[in-house]
């Protein structure tokens, strides 16, 4: 990836912040780092510009683990679903 590509708004650490708007819910042009690697006094809020620290790392890795962990919650989700459904049987 090209020095320019990286930025805050593309790092797996970025944790945007959104804002609602009447119905909406809508990205703002911040958030903070969440790396546990940076100092909590230096977590300062950063977009999407230019600035990129030591620590960057892919954002696709984010979005791995997130599908990952959102599977993981589904399938638990349907185990519990399905154990509903054989207690309303049974009480039928």
């Amino acid at each position: 990836m090209d020095e320019e590509e990286k930025r805050c708004g593309n790092c797996r650490y970025f944790s945007r912040h959104y804002f609602k708007y009447k119905a909406k819910l809508l990205k703002a042009d911040c958030g903070n780092c969440v790396n546990p690697a940076h100092p909590v006094s230096a977590g300062k809020k950063c977009g999407s510009g230019n600035y990129v620290c030591g620590l960057w790392e892919p954002y696709e890795i984010q979005l791995t683990e997130r599908r990952e962990a959102i599977k993981e919650k589904l399938q638990r989700i349907a185990e519990s679903l399905n154990d509903v459904v054989l207690i309303l049987k049974d009480d039928e």
